[in-house]
C-alpha cells in the first residue's frame, strides 16, 4: 500500500523528506523556500537518481534566475507563478528546462504558489547562478550537501 501525505498537515514538508535529504531541505529553507524532497529511489544518500520536490512560495516571493545540472519539469498545483515576459503559470501548467538552461526570476502570485518539480538527478538539483555574486550560495549549498559547514 502506498504511503500517503497531506499537504495541509503542519509537518508535511518534513514528513516527505528522508533523513539523507534533510541538509538539502535546510539549504533551501536558508534561501527562504519551503520544500519537501521525495527521492524516486531507495538510495540513502544524495546521488544520481530522479527526485520530486514540493515547492511552496509565499505571496510575492521571488526565486532568482538560476539553472540546474539536470533536466527539470515543474507543474503548478496551486496559486500562480509569474515567469516573466507576460507569462503566468497556473494550476496544471508546466515549465521544462534542460541541464544548464537558465530560467527566472519567478515571482509567486498574490495567493503564493505550490508546485511539484521533478529533477532527473537529485545531485543535479543544486542551483547554479549566473550573476557572479550568488555563486557563493551554490558553493555553500554543495558544501552543505557534502556534509561540510
Amino acid at each position: 500500500m502506498p504511503t500517503v501525505f497531506h499537504a495541509d498537515d503542519a509537518s508535511f514538508y518534513d514528513d516527505i523528506t528522508p533523513e539523507h535529504l534533510k541538509r538539502a531541505q535546510a539549504a533551501a529553507r536558508a534561501l527562504g523556500l519551503e520544500v519537501g524532497l521525495v527521492p524516486l529511489s531507495t538510495a540513502t544518500e544524495m546521488g544520481d537518481y530522479p527526485l520530486a520536490m514540493m515547492l511552496r512560495m509565499k505571496p510575492g516571493a521571488v526565486l532568482s534566475r538560476h539553472c540546474h545540472d539536470c533536466y527539470r519539469v515543474e507543474v503548478v498545483v496551486q496559486g500562480s507563478i509569474d515567469v516573466g515576459n507576460g507569462r503566468v503559470l497556473r494550476p496544471g501548467d508546466l515549465a521544462v528546462s534542460g541541464p544548464g538552461e537558465y530560467y527566472g526570476p519567478h515571482t509567486a502570485g498574490p495567493a503564493g504558489s505550490l508546485s511539484v518539480e521533478i529533477f532527473s538527478s537529485a545531485a543535479g538539483m543544486v542551483p547554479g547562478f549566473d550573476d557572479g555574486t550568488t555563486n557563493t550560495v551554490r558553493e555553500q549549498l554543495l558544501a552543505t550537501l557534502r556534509g561540510g559547514d
